[in-house]
C-alpha cells in the first residue's frame, strides 16, 4: 500500500473540524465517506500508520485503534475514540497552507513534518504570507 497523503489530509482535517478532541473510529469513517472493504482496509492502513508515527493515538488497548484481525482475512472494526497528539495538530498547519503542503507532500510523514517546520519558519522570518 502506498501512503495517499491526500486521504491523510483528509483524516486530519475531519479530525479538527469535529467538535470534541475526541472522535470515535465509525464517525470518522462517516465524515470520510467510507464504504465498503477497499476504503476500509484503505482506512486502516493509514490509521495504523498515523499512530505508528505518534500523530493520533487510540484510547482503546485490547485492539489498537478498534481493528480486530480474525481468520482468512476477515476483520472488524471496533467503534473506538481516537485523538489528535500535539504532533498531529502540528501536521494541520502543513494541510492548512497549500503551497506548503505541495512542497512537501511527497515526502514521508516525519520528513514533511520537519520540512514544513523549516518553511513556517522562513515564512514568519522572511515576514512572507503564506
Amino acid at each position: 500500500m502506498r501512503i495517499d497523503r491526500n486521504f491523510v489530509r483528509e483524516i486530519f482535517l475531519a479530525m479538527q473540524d469535529h467538535e470534541d478532541y475526541v472522535i470515535s473510529s465509525h464517525t470518522l469513517m462517516k465524515k470520510l465517506g467510507i464504504k465498503g472493504r477497499v476504503l476500509e482496509r484503505k482506512f486502516m492502513g493509514h490509521i495504523l500508520i498515523l499512530g505508528d508515527k505518534g500523530l493520533i493515538e487510540s484510547f482503546y488497548t485490547k485492539y489498537p485503534f478498534g481493528f480486530v484481525n480474525c481468520v482468512g482475512g476477515e476483520y472488524s472494526i471496533v467503534d473506538v475514540d481516537y485523538r489528535m497528539t500535539a504532533q498531529g495538530y502540528e501536521m494541520i498547519d502543513i494541510f492548512k497552507h497549500d503551497e506548503i503542503y505541495s512542497k512537501v507532500k511527497d515526502y514521508t510523514l516525519s520528513n514533511a513534518l520537519d520540512l514544513a517546520r523549516q518553511l513556517l519558519a522562513e515564512e514568519v522570518v522572511h515576514g512572507r504570507e503564506l
